[in-house]
C-alpha cells in the first residue's frame, strides 16, 4: 500500500458505536449520498431546523424518493442501498458519479466475539471479502487494505477503489475521472484525503517525471505540497489553459522564472508570449 505524508495510518477508533460528535450521529444510517451533503451544508451554516424531518430519516418513503429522484438523478444515489441491520453501522462508502449516482456501502455489525464486516451495494451484487471479522476496529491502513481488496469479479486491473474508473475507462478520458470515485468515511476522517491522492496519481501517473524538480518548486511554493492533489491540479489547469504540453511548460517556466508577485499563471502567460511572439 502506497502511503502519502500527514495522513495518520494508525488511526484506530475506540469502537465503531461510540459518536465523537453530533453530524455522526445524525448521519449514522442516513443512506442517500445528496441527503448526507444537504444535512452537513445546513448543520455548518447553522440552519439544520430548517431541513425537513423526512429528509433525516433512514429510509425515505416511496413518494420522497420518487419526488426527490424526479428533480435529479444524483437524489437516488445510496436510497436504494438495504436497510441496517440490527448492530449495524457504516464505517465507509463509496459513491460513484454514475447517471444514478450510485453508492457502494462499507459496514461494520457487532457479534458476541467482535466485528463482521460486510460490503452492499444498490443491485444486490456479490463482494468477496479477503476479511470478514476482527476483533477490534481496523486501523486506516487496515480498512484501506480491506477496501482494496475487495473483490467485485468485474475483471478491470487494479485494486477495488479503482475498478469503477477503469470501468469508464473506454467512454471518457482519465483527466475526467479524476472526480468520479469518491471513498469517504464519517469514522476515519483522512479515508478520503488517501483516496484522493491514489486517484490523482491515478490520471496523472508519470506527471512529475517529465517535469524538472526546479520548476516544481515554483509550483509547490504558490500552490502547495508536492504530494498535493490540489498541486497537480493546479500544473494540468496551467497546460489547458496555455495549451501546453508538459515539456513545453518546462520551456516556459525557464524563461518566466520563480512566481512573483502577481497570478503565477498570468507569469506565465507572458513568458509564452516572448517566447513564441503572440
Amino acid at each position: 500500500m502506497k502511503t502519502y505524508p500527514g495522513i495518520d495510518y494508525d488511526f484506530q477508533p475506540v469502537s465503531y458505536w461510540d459518536y465523537e460528535n453530533v453530524l455522526q450521529v445524525i448521519l449514522r444510517d442516513v443512506k442517500g449520498a445528496a441527503r448526507r451533503k444537504m444535512i452537513k451544508d445546513y448543520l455548518i451554516a447553522g440552519r439544520f431546523q430548517e431541513l425537513d424531518d423526512k429528509l433525516l430519516e433512514t429510509k425515505l418513503s416511496n413518494e420522497t424518493r420518487d419526488k426527490l429522484s424526479a428533480i435529479h438523478p444524483m437524489f437516488m444515489g445510496g436510497e436504494y442501498l438495504p436497510d441496517y441491520s440490527v448492530g449495524e453501522t457504516e464505517i465507509a462508502r463509496i459513491e460513484l458519479k454514475s447517471t444514478t449516482f450510485d453508492v457502494i456501502s462499507i459496514r461494520a455489525a457487532a457479534e458476541e466475539k467482535g466485528i463482521r464486516y460486510s460490503v452492499m451495494d444498490e443491485y444486490g451484487f456479490d463482494f468477496k471479502l479477503y476479511k470478514e471479522t476482527s476483533k477490534k476496529p481496523f486501523t486506516l491502513a487496515e480498512l484501506i487494505e480491506f477496501i482494496d481488496n475487495i473483490d467485485n469479479d468485474y475483471g478491470y486491473a487494479g485494486d477495488f477503489a479503482l475498478s469503477y474508473n477503469y470501468s469508464q475507462a473506454n467512454y471518457m478520458m482519465p483527466r475526467e475521472l479524476l472526480d468520479f470515485t469518491s471513498i469517504e468515511s464519517d469514522i476515519y476522517g483522512q479515508l478520503k484525503e488517501h483516496y484522493d491522492h491514489v486517484f490523482v496519481y491515478w490520471v496523472y501517473g508519470d506527471f512529475f517525471d517529465q517535469f524538472s524538480e526546479t520548476h516544481l518548486e515554483y509550483f509547490r511554493k504558490e500552490y502547495g505540497s508536492l504530494t498535493s492533489p490540489t498541486l497537480i491540479k493546479k500544473i494540468d489547469e496551467v497546460c489547458r489553459e496555455c495549451r501546453l504540453s508538459i515539456s513545453e511548460l518546462d520551456v516556459i517556466l525557464s524563461i518566466v522564472g520563480p512566481p512573483g508577485e502577481t497570478n503565477y499563471l498570468e507569469e506565465i502567460k507572458i513568458g509564452l508570449k516572448e517566447e513564441y511572439e503572440l
